[in-house]
């Protein structure tokens, strides 16, 4: 039998398409005081938003007669027929945001009209009016949500910690900050500040707020003004992250998701970057409203362009051009007569890289002092069938050369010459000596040092998510950190391999790489290799021959010496055939 649901099941069903979780809430608030003409927005959550999630700005205000007015489906000041869709400049515009919301919460809402001496207070609670009377309130709206999903508990059930959620929060406030630098922002979580912008419509002042002030050193100026507007910033290739997340695109600004675009501006880093680095950028596209439909998705994350192409386009161009005029560029290949340059692509022969096994190591000459094979040093070997397949894969014996660039060192073995990154070579060997203190563990960090001086380490919003997050997985790795106020922690044990003057700032930067994480179950395997990047040696150290050699033996006894821990090759053969070849011999 078919039949119409009754007005309450549908209004939740509905609202399902626009209130997923606390910071869908939290977005449309807010895109509700934008467009309200608020210069400052204050948000203030409880229990990562579910409890509590309230709201105020000092925007124009609703009039007390039109409050109920307000949380009608489908009632909106922003178009008023079909044909406005067309224009729309709002970033509301479809009336189901406060409807949606007061359907699964008790809701309260207080404004004051611009103008008016007195304002107006609504209360609702699944939906239900419960009160609508004059009330005293600053100029501006305030929207307070209590117990989300409280009539919903399916709905309830599958949301997340009140940290995930909370933290869901600071991004959807991160990227309103972003997309309007002269709009003042405050969040505030369980009583505490969690970020602040100014309002000062300086954009890196911004991006330094949220992300550091370092990486805001490493942002580049990004614009193109061909056909529309692209204006933002991006990050010098030197400045990476492990996840998408840090890629903040605006239309018109509006937050939007749109994977040909982010394609379009890692696509302007090929070959700059690691495999599984991404860049950070902050870009805002402006355009003829008229070019652009923001009515193609329920919470218009997505938008679909006129012209898509030259969108794309001209997205990839700003990006390339603030790379290209300040990155250095890399050229490998030698030039032809005419003087250009030719990249050469080595054939399959030249570059493949053959890892022998431990007993193929002993093949070859008897090489002299300084060779490191495994019956030199003694390196564990597992026996037949207790390890996986490929799980151990021996180095040939290798003799140091020299160092090159302060970043390469140079080895001569078997079947031809290897260039080691000194860095990736060293982090493989950390992350394999950190595994194993771990596997030996008895409930402490065996290598764990005290320190009789705490240090305090303060750190950004995202940054104090991912200690909260991980401070467990950390102090199994030997570093304690202890909240001490707001945003900062006293660091009470380093890893004896730490160096306490490089303490805080590897502390930092592993706390920017834990904040990619998106789930808690990986926090001991990223901090691990985190860590392991951050106490390994580093690119421009000059090594003497006996560090070279240290280096080159431990990588050794590695169980997987051909990459470091992100999964980055340490190592690159050239064989003696490809060699013989470029000097003509072949």
């Amino acid at each position: 039998m078919i039949r119409a649901l009754d007005a309450a099941s549908a209004a939740k069903i509905a609202a399902g398409e626009v209130v997923e979780r606390p910071a869908s809430v939290a977005k449309e608030l807010i895109e509700n005081a934008i467009d309200a003409g608020a210069t400052d927005v204050r948000i203030e959550i409880k229990d990562g938003g579910i409890s509590l999630l309230r709201i105020a700005d000092n925007g124009g205000g609703i009039p007390l007669a039109e409050l109920p007015v307000a949380f009608e489906r489908h009632a909106t000041s922003k178009i008023t027929s079909i044909d406005d869709l067309a224009v729309v400049a709002t970033l509301g515009f479809r009336g189901e945001a406060l409807p949606s919301i007061a359907a699964v919460a008790q809701v309260t809402l207080t404004s004051r009209a611009a103008g008016a001496s007195s304002g107006g207070c609504i209360r609702l609670s699944g939906g239900e009016v419960l009160e609508h009377a004059p009330a005293g309130c600053p100029p501006g709206t305030t929207v307070s949500v209590r117990e989300l999903f409280f009539n919903t508990p399916a709905r309830l059930k599958f949301l997340k910690s009140p940290l995930a959620e909370g933290g869901q929060i600071t991004r959807v406030v991160g990227h309103f900050a972003l997309a309007y630098p002269g709009i003042g922002f405050t969040l505030l979580s369980d009583g505490k500040p969690v970020f602040q912008s100014s309002g000062s419509g300086d954009l890196l002042d911004v991006i330094a707020r949220l992300y550091g002030p370092e990486v805001a050193r490493g942002m580049l100026p990004a614009e193109c003004n061909d056909g529309l507007q692209v204006r933002g910033y991006v990050s010098e290739p030197r400045v990476s992250r492990s996840s998408r997340g840090y890629l903040s695109l605006f239309v018109n600004g509006r937050w939007i998701q749109g994977r040909q675009l982010l394609h379009a501006i890692e696509e302007a880093y090929a070959s700059l970057l690691m495999v599984g680095r991404h860049p950070l950028a902050v870009i805002n596209i402006n355009l003829d409203p008229a070019q652009v439909d923001v009515n193609v998705h329920p919470s218009k994350a997505e938008v679909k362009f006129a012209a898509e192409r030259l969108v794309y386009a001209r997205v990839h161009q700003a990006v390339h051009g603030a790379v290209a005029r300040y990155a250095p560029l890399t050229v490998i290949g030698r030039a032809d007569p005419s003087g250009s340059a030719e990249r050469q692509v080595p054939s399959a022969e030249d570059t493949e890289t053959v890892w022998p096994t431990a007993g193929a190591a002993a093949v070859g000459p008897q090489w002299g002092p300084g060779f490191h094979g495994l019956e030199d040093l003694g390196g564990p070997r597992p026996a037949l069938g207790t390890a996986p397949a490929n799980a151990f894969q021996a180095l040939p014996m290798l003799r140091v050369l020299g160092q090159l660039a302060l970043t390469y060192i140079i080895a001569e073995g078997p079947g031809g010459m290897y260039l080691i990154d000194q860095h990736a070579a060293h982090e493989r060997v950390r992350l394999d000596e950190i595994q194993r203190s771990r596997a030996n563990d008895t409930g402490q960090a065996p290598d764990a040092q005290l320190l009789l001086q705490p240090l305090t380490v303060e750190v950004s919003p995202a940054q104090a998510a991912a200690a909260e997050a991980a401070r467990p997985a950390l102090s199994r790795l030997g570093l304690d950190l202890e909240p001490f106020g707001d945003r900062t922690y006293l660091l009470r044990s380093v890893p004896a391999a730490l160096p306490l003057p490089a303490a805080r700032e590897t502390i930092s930067a592993m706390l920017d790489e834990l904040s990619a994480e998106s789930a808690s179950e990986g926090w001991d395997e990223a901090a691990e290799h985190s860590l392991a990047c951050h106490t390994a040696v580093r690119a421009g150290q000059k090594l003497s021959a006996e560090e070279m050699d240290a280096l080159i033996a431990q990588l050794e006894r590695c169980w997987s010496p051909q990459a470091c821990a992100h999964g980055r090759p340490t190592m690159v053969h050239f064989s003696q055939a490809q060699l013989e070849r470029e000097f003509g011999r072949r």
